[in-house]
């Protein structure tokens, strides 16, 4: 008799492989990266420091006679010299943000670091909470409940008084984000076969979400409008989300069987598809999660079993160099233009091939070659990125060397985008179903570790140009040597249960 893994995939070719109801499925919960990652990346609009210039400069009188004023300029001007502050600022009406509205500049700039950083430490929460609801309540339950966090917390933003609210406001939209975006690849996957599983991953709905931020951003000027925004689409999406099924994958293996016949039920209906006899498919989910019911969901189970612990360990330095380069130069777009707006969309946009491409590439090439040559040609881009930076703030003359400067970044960009989206394919694939999502989820929150730091290197690179891609680049490098000790899983049937039967998993 077959594993339960090489029935079910079986099962849903049989249910028409990558028919209407996946199609609409995952349309949706592409669709719905406009709200997540609207949130996640609204920092690198609503913290922007907009051109300002001093209004009142207060000026001891014991400094006077030596502050020389004629070469004191008004623009972005903090202090002059000893016991010489500026207390009030005139702000360019081309953005309102919290910087803004809160005076978040000089000495208080580091408000807005530290408020990306909140939000990152609850992207963390989220994340760790996102594995243990999945795969005990299950996917669709976790990615509405971080649907409903995000659009209730950005409804809270619109009426904020003060940035400390405003701080603790931004964590729990990090939580939500956390939730649903852990999620969304595991709930997708467990309906398609081997060959719809790089695409739908790789669809690039994240990096038209970012695109959308700018001409949205733009065209709002105010951060309060753009929280509005996030609320009406957040509600629009948890309405379209609450009518799709729970994946039958998950419910067949937790022996929920009832469940997982409407599940079915529904799919062969929407497809169009005759409703299959399920009775040797369900025997054998018993058999198998009887040999497999000592091994719960849970985050121990990673360290403790040998299996999970060759896959968890390599896997955990990728996902903290990728995700931590991904955040800096997503968050850090500040330090290579002068138009927020244009970089916005520039490096939202190199994310629409990169996803693409990855897709085509992994598909061909398999998993572990690709993320290997992706990585190294990541961390080269990223240096290349630091040193150009870092001579172009030397020079600040050289127009040439600016536009070759975001370049560069554009293709560092670039490459980290497909690096990282490779790695999600390959992360959803290493994990067996019972406790993908806890995988996931477990790499995810280390991920995000890498989220919270990078807003402290993109505020040392303001006062060291180029240390953060630099850093990032040498990071990204030492990484790839992990991916060496983690197996191929292209062309396999998706592992259901711990330590499966190898002679069941080639699809060739």
């Amino acid at each position: 008799m077959s594993s339960y893994s090489v029935q079910t995939e079986n099962l849903i070719e049989e249910l028409g492989g990558c028919g209407n109801l996946q199609v609409l499925l995952c349309l949706c919960i592409h669709s719905s990266n406009t709200i997540i990652f609207w949130s996640l990346l609204a920092m690198s609009f609503i913290g922007y420091t907009p051109d300002f210039s001093c209004k009142v400069l207060d000026v001891s009188q014991t400094s006077l006679s030596t502050l020389n004023l004629s070469n004191v300029s008004p623009d972005h001007l903090c202090f002059a010299g000893p016991n010489t502050t500026c207390s009030s600022y005139i702000f360019q009406q081309s953005a309102n943000t919290i910087v803004t509205e809160w005076s978040l500049i000089c000495d208080r700039r580091w408000i807005v670091a530290f408020i990306t950083t909140l939000q990152m430490v609850g992207l963390v929460v989220g994340s760790i909470i996102a594995g243990q609801v999945a795969d005990f309540l299950g996917r669709k339950t976790t990615i509405i409940s971080g649907i409903a966090f995000v659009t209730i917390f950005n409804f809270i933003g619109l009426f904020t008084p003060s940035w400390k609210i405003y701080a603790a406001i931004r964590f729990f939209i990090g939580t939500g984000v956390g939730l649903s975006h852990t999620t969304q690849y595991t709930y997708m996957i467990e309906f398609v076969t081997s060959k719809w599983r790089p695409l739908v991953v790789c669809f690039p709905s994240s990096a038209i979400a970012g695109m959308l931020l700018a001409p949205v951003s733009w065209w709002l000027h105010d951060w309060r409008s753009l929280h509005l925004l996030k609320t009406i689409v957040g509600v629009l999406f948890f309405i379209m989300i609450w009518f799709f099924p729970e994946s039958f994958r998950w419910l067949g293996a937790k022996m929920k069987f009832k469940r997982a016949k409407k599940s079915i039920k529904f799919i062969a209906t929407v497809n169009r598809r005759k409703y299959p006899d399920l009775e040797e498919l369900f025997n054998r989910a018993k058999v198998e999660a009887v040999s497999n019911i000592t091994m719960s969901s849970n985050f121990t189970n990673l360290l403790t079993s040998k299996e999970l612990r060759n896959v968890t360990l390599p896997l955990s330095i990728v996902w903290f160099s990728v995700c931590l380069s991904w955040y800096c130069i997503s968050l850090g777009m500040e330090a290579v233009s002068v138009n927020v707006y244009l970089t916005i969309l520039l490096m939202n946009f190199v994310d629409f091939p990169a996803d693409l491409i990855t897709a085509v590439f992994i598909s061909r090439y398999g998993r572990k070659r690709f993320c290997l040559a992706i990585f190294c040609m990541s961390g080269i881009l990223c240096c290349a990125a630091g040193i150009f930076q870092h001579f172009d703030k030397l020079s600040k003359t050289s127009s040439s060397l600016m536009v070759t400067t975001l370049v560069v970044s554009i293709l560092a960009k670039f490459a980290v985008a497909s690096a990282d989206r490779s790695v999600i394919v390959y992360t959803t694939e290493l994990y067996p179903t019972v406790i993908r999502t806890t995988g996931f989820s477990f790499q995810a929150t280390v991920g995000r570790f890498g989220a919270i730091v990078s807003p402290f290197l993109i505020h040392i690179n303001g006062y060291f140009p180029g240390a953060m891609y630099v850093i990032c680049g040498v990071i990204l490098v030492i990484s790839s040597v992990c991916i060496l000790f983690l197996r191929e899983t292209k062309d396999l049937i998706l592992q259901d249960y711990i330590r499966p039967d190898p002679s069941d998993l080639s699809t060739k």
